[in-house]
């Protein structure tokens, strides 16, 4: 067969063909036969015809109709909109050729310009697919959803509309952690752990800040010690229940305690106490030549020179703080500052008055717990102790504090490795409720005791604040951080104004996994950041959420790596494969 006869074969097979002995006329051209249906006038020959108006014909050519406006998906409603309306809502990679085998660069890209052009906002990526992807242009300006999807550069956020409920945490976790964790579907975190069930309960001893006396046998409250150390002292002692009120740093911020047994703290009638690491009523004496300048003779002030006046308090209920000044002459110069030299300090009020109970000046102190055992607290608050801590001092000697509603407050410590209002140095820790703030260095502090004992311990924060700590101007002061290989849950913390990165957790084999936390306004001077994760540390972040000033969300450096799942992490610094993006597998 030549090539003209295939070709004449080609042409009947596209042709309306008619029995042999008739001639038919040609179709009308595009345009005059468009949205028509075909027919046969009265000589036989077709013709374009308008379908009967109502029709199921009329409508099946006004479905597919893609170029009238309003025609097509436009015609069929959708509550308030119309189907056309409805589809722009959001896209599917699938429709733009994204397969998740090989690279989907172009594809994915196409997806984006697409919406971007339209004003989409939401593009879907195929369920329980991980897609190969660099370079993604415009991807902030759109939305990516899918359930268990994954994008290989983890610098992009994916909404999973499924994962919400128990999640299921990795085994550096629940290694020490056998409570169910959750993930709510506002983003919030929440687990079944209840911290008063492990409380301890036993013979218990009453202590009272009036009234009390270390002769008393502590058994009732009319017959209560008037001391913490007294009541700790007890051979046989189990609970302790203290009066609400104020508590000074003697006798009271205890120094080390060795538990002997499982011990708990408690306020009487749930109310708050606060231990101070200050004495209450200093001797004032006016300057000579500056009568406006008072001074007094302290000692135990190595650790930090800030004086506070609690009559005056900021919005967050904090004292102020005076400021420092370098001589008397330059207090009297300054209302509100104070001037350390040596063992006497010098005070010009900011109001003017003789200084009172008001000006606080924290000493030295220590609230240090050892020992194989529990020791839980609740409704207690520590002021300016520099010192509370657990502490590991050996092998199979490692104490496990449970601090329910309690704070820790103006520590002014280094600490061995780093201070904090409140740290751990080889102990375990359950802190529910709690508040570390205006602090030195760290709100919650955790390391090792030793190079020997290697062990940073557990831990775990439930609803904890770690709020406007950091006074050493070096940037490196947190929320809260956890160094030497120690593992931590941190649930629905809020961490915010911190001289530094408000989390940071570093060192190899160190693990965090943090629900639903919320960051704000990180004060380091240099590229302010939210979350870092250094020298081998690994973060889990799911549902993270951060607001105020910053100029980095999660920064990985030193072979850190940080995984995250729902968490509004869009300014990222480090290796793209150090920001991976996980799904948590709720169940």
């Amino acid at each position: 067969m030549t090539t003209n006869e295939i070709i004449a074969d080609i042409d009947i097979l596209r042709a309306v063909r008619a029995p042999d002995g008739e001639v038919l006329s040609e179709l009308p051209d595009a345009l005059v036969r468009a949205n028509k249906v075909m027919g046969f006038d009265s000589t036989g020959n077709p013709v374009g015809v308008i379908p009967a108006s109502g029709s199921g014909t009329e409508l099946a050519i006004d479905l597919i109709n893609s170029t009238e406006s309003g025609k097509g998906a436009a015609m069929v409603g959708f509550n308030a909109r119309n189907l056309a309306q409805k589809l722009l809502d959001i896209l599917d990679v699938r429709d733009f050729g994204a397969t998740g085998v090989g690279d989907d660069t172009l594809a994915i890209n196409s997806a984006i310009t697409y919406a971007v052009a339209r004003g989409i906002k939401w593009i879907r990526l195929a369920d329980s697919t991980t897609y190969t992807v660099n370079g993604l242009v415009g991807a902030s300006n759109v939305n990516f959803v899918g359930n268990k999807a994954r994008l290989s550069n983890g610098y992009f956020r994916i909404y999973d509309v499924d994962a919400y409920g128990k999640l299921t945490l990795p085994s550096s976790i629940t290694s020490f952690w056998s409570h169910a964790v959750y993930m709510n579907a506002d983003g919030s975190g929440a687990t079944d752990y209840d911290a008063r069930a492990s409380k301890p309960v036993g013979k218990r001893y009453y202590v009272r800040h009036t009234g009390g006396a270390s002769s008393n046998n502590g058994l009732t409250f009319f017959t209560a010690l008037n001391s913490i150390q007294a009541a700790l002292a007890k051979p046989d002692v189990v609970e302790i229940v203290l009066q609400p009120g104020d508590y000074p740093r003697v006798n009271n911020a205890v120094g080390e305690v060795v538990l002997p047994r499982n011990i708990s703290m408690t306020v009487l009638g749930g109310g708050a106490a606060n231990i101070y690491g200050c004495v209450f009523n200093l001797s004032w004496v006016a300057d000579a030549v500056y009568p406006t300048v008072y001074s007094a003779s302290i000692s135990g002030t190595t650790s930090g020179r800030f004086a506070w006046d609690s009559k005056y308090k900021d919005r967050n209920g904090d004292f102020m703080q005076y400021q420092v000044a370098s001589s008397v002459a330059a207090v009297a110069a300054t209302p509100g500052s104070a001037y350390f030299n040596g063992g006497t300090v010098y005070v010009m009020t900011v109001d003017g008055r003789v200084p009172d109970i008001d000006i606080r000046i924290f000493q030295d102190s220590t609230f240090r717990v050892t020992g194989p055992y529990t020791f839980y607290t609740e409704g207690i608050n520590f002021i300016g102790v520099p010192n509370v801590l657990t502490r590991a001092i050996a092998e199979n000697m490692t104490p496990l504090w449970i601090a329910v509603d309690c704070s820790f407050g103006y520590s002014e410590s280094l600490g061995v490795s780093g201070g904090g209002s409140f740290r751990t140095e080889g102990g375990n820790s359950i802190l529910m409720r709690c508040t570390g703030y205006k602090s030195r260095r760290d709100g919650f502090n955790y390391h090792q005791w030793n190079a020997v004992l290697q062990n940073c311990g557990w831990h775990v924060e439930i609803d904890c604040v770690g709020r406007d700590n950091g006074a050493t101007g070096e940037g490196n002061n947190q929320g809260s951080s956890i160094h030497d290989g120690g593992k931590i849950l941190r649930i629905n913390g809020y961490y915010a104004r911190n001289e530094g990165p408000n989390l940071e957790d570093v060192n190899a084999n160190t693990v965090s996994y943090n629900v639903g936390c919320l960051l704000e306004d990180s004060l380091k001077t240099s590229i302010p950041r939210h979350v870092q994760s250094g020298q081998g540390a690994t973060m889990y972040c799911v549902g993270i959420k951060m607001r105020g000033r910053a100029d980095l969300d999660a920064v990985v450096a030193e072979g850190g790596k940080v995984i995250h799942y729902k968490c509004a992490f869009t300014r990222l610094s480090g290796q793209t494969y150090d920001h991976e993006q996980f799904n948590p597998v709720c169940l």
